[in-house]
């Protein structure tokens, strides 16, 4: 392999970096101009909000039985189970609303302190019998049947913690009127701005939605073991707020010269 001369090799290094910088400066160059030819504007950010009354409950019914062994418990979680979503049939409810939410098969363990077995050894927890539980999701459009559905379904033996939810089946609407509110409140913003500024606003730059979101409601916790069987639970339905989070730039509007 023929070998370059000292000479021709310094000038080798010598194009290469000169070709590295002018690389460097362009592309420098590039970026200034990118950042220059943004127009001078104002960017504000704001939250819009709507709310709507709920007009769906989403629940969770869980049947949990205790047995000594796993069949029985099986047997007796299914049995009430079916018993359940038979009645919520009753009022109506399609199967598109009716849900498994969680199934679990686990041992109940007896924890009392026991003597040392033969060899000095403390004897580990017993296993005393066995526990099923059967969740299910159940979605109520008719919101007025709530309380009916919640004591029916204590009623036939739904005997842990649940929970109840009110939402709103389609809340496209109601969001829409949150953007609305959103973008109404990002003008203003940017107008107050330009009027301290001593500036008129030009065209919009850019509108970007940073998402919508509802706040967690209160979720209703239901003592199976403690209502009332006597009475319907009685269910308010309140309000739902919707928020949306806008980013608006409005160029300066620049008087001609």
């Amino acid at each position: 392999m023929k070998r370059l001369s000292p000479a021709l090799s310094s000038l080798s290094r010598q194009s290469l970096t000169l070709g590295f910088a002018t690389v460097m400066t362009v592309a420098a160059l590039g970026s200034a101009v990118a950042q220059e030819s943004e127009p001078p504007h104002i960017a504000v950010t704001a939250e819009g909000s709507a709310t709507v009354v709920p007009d769906m409950a989403v629940t969770q019914f869980t049947v949990l039985r205790e047995a000594p062994d796993t069949v029985t418990a099986l047997e007796e979680a299914n049995t009430a189970m079916a018993d359940v979503i038979e009645a919520m049939k009753s009022f109506g409810i399609e199967q598109r609303d009716l849900q498994t939410a969680g199934f679990n098969v686990r041992p109940i363990y007896d924890h009392r302190r026991r003597e040392p077995t033969d060899n000095g050894e403390p004897e580990q927890p017993r296993i005393t019998g066995y526990a099923v539980s059967n969740s299910l999701t159940v979605r109520i459009r008719d919101l007025t049947k709530t309380g009916e559905v919640l004591t029916r379904a204590i009623e036939l033996g739904v005997n842990a913690d649940g929970n109840l939810n009110l939402t709103t089946a389609e809340p496209d609407t109601v969001i829409d009127e949150a953007r609305r509110d959103a973008v109404e409140q990002a003008m203003a913003k940017a107008k107050t701005l330009a009027d301290a500024a001593g500036v008129s606003l030009g065209p919009i730059v850019s509108l970007t939605e940073g998402g919508y979101s509802r706040p967690p409601m209160p979720m209703a916790r239901m003592e199976m073991a403690m209502a009332d069987q006597g009475a319907a639970v009685p269910v308010e339905a309140g309000e739902n707020q919707y928020t949306v989070n806008v980013t608006l730039k409005i160029a300066i509007d620049q008087p001609s010269e």
